[in-house]
């Protein structure tokens, strides 16, 4: 789960100056300031508790560079498909 933050109000300040029928001068100043934060949870030395977590569906044992675990990947599955 990830958490966004952000406070970052904007200050705009426009003035218009109709100088003559045919010429016109806008000036616009803007200052943005504020915070921006972002945090999520982590599970030091747990595991994800999360169903769909990459590493609990069956895909990720069938990806491995040493060969597919075909029996990790049935395990897998079938607590994928009971609700973990």
């Amino acid at each position: 789960s990830r958490i966004k933050r952000i406070e970052e109000p904007i200050l705009m300040l426009n003035h218009y100056w109709n100088i003559s029928n045919s010429t016109s001068l806008n000036t616009n100043v803007a200052y943005q300031f504020g915070e921006l934060g972002n945090s999520r949870l982590d599970y030091p030395g747990g595991g994800n508790p999360s169903p769909a977590y990459y590493q609990g569906l069956p895909s990720y044992a069938l990806g491995d560079p040493d060969g597919p675990d075909y029996e990790q990947a049935y395990l897998n599955y079938q607590n994928f498909t009971e609700g973990g």
